[in-house]
């Protein structure tokens, strides 16, 4: 007798959706109170963020990008690029705890980087903290490199945050390109919040963040969880 499998499939679709909002803030509060510590101050911060993200929206230069199992969304990664510096910044990769070892998390980051690629960007950047292995391997395995170490005690939970790099072959300009895949959101860089002081990274040295995707020098970490 054969039986169905009865797993559902992981599929991926771009673009704002009904609930996406509060079900991507409710991945990353749930995650990092267990991870870290974190509370309701962490979890606003994300939503803030993640509202303006929205209101924003430009298919243009941003993408987000959600993951589903079914009808439940079970992760999400979102890019915002800036045609004038060719770079972009890789945020809110999250997974639903439940669905880590499955592909979800490869899934989301492969996605999001074709569509870096396919606008020209020459750098992707990323914020992470110390002590989320999977998701700082994941990203490793992809190309990134740990560029800077911030020491960053806000939500009254002090973490090392860490800035990674990936170099990116050249292309087309981003400006003028279209999503091959589907449609797409945006979203501006969260405002950084609290006081952050930089030290020694992985490179020769720590230095002054570098210009955000969105031209300012207010990225924000904690954007990306210990996602596979």
């Amino acid at each position: 007798m054969t039986h169905s499998n009865p797993t559902p499939t992981i599929a991926l679709r771009s673009g704002y959706e009904p609930g996406v909002i509060g079900r991507i803030g409710e991945l990353h509060g749930r995650y990092y109170a267990v991870a870290w510590g974190s509370g309701a101050a962490f979890e606003m911060q994300v939503l803030r963020g993640l509202c303006e993200f929205v209101e924003r929206y430009d298919p243009r230069t941003h993408v987000l990008l959600t993951a589903h199992a079914g009808n439940v969304l079970i992760g999400s990664a979102a890019v915002l690029a800036s045609p004038e510096t060719g770079r972009a910044q890789l945020r809110y990769v999250i997974v639903d705890p439940a669905w880590h070892g499955r592909g979800a998390g490869r899934a989301l980051l492969d996605a999001a980087l074709t569509w870096c690629r396919e606008r020209g960007v020459a750098t992707c950047f990323l914020w992470t903290v110390e002590g989320l292995p999977a998701s700082r391997a994941m990203y490793e395995r992809a190309g990134f490199r740990v560029v800077e170490r911030v020491e960053d005690a806000r939500y009254t939970v002090p973490r090392t945050s860490i800035r990674m790099e990936l170099s990116l072959a050249t292309g087309p300009a981003i400006a003028g390109q279209s999503v091959r895949s589907a449609r797409i959101g945006e979203i501006d860089a969260a405002r950084r919040a609290g006081r952050m002081a930089a030290t020694k990274a992985d490179a020769p040295r720590a230095r002054t963040p570098a210009a955000s995707a969105s031209g300012s020098q207010k990225d924000t970490p904690y954007s990306c969880a210990d996602s596979r």
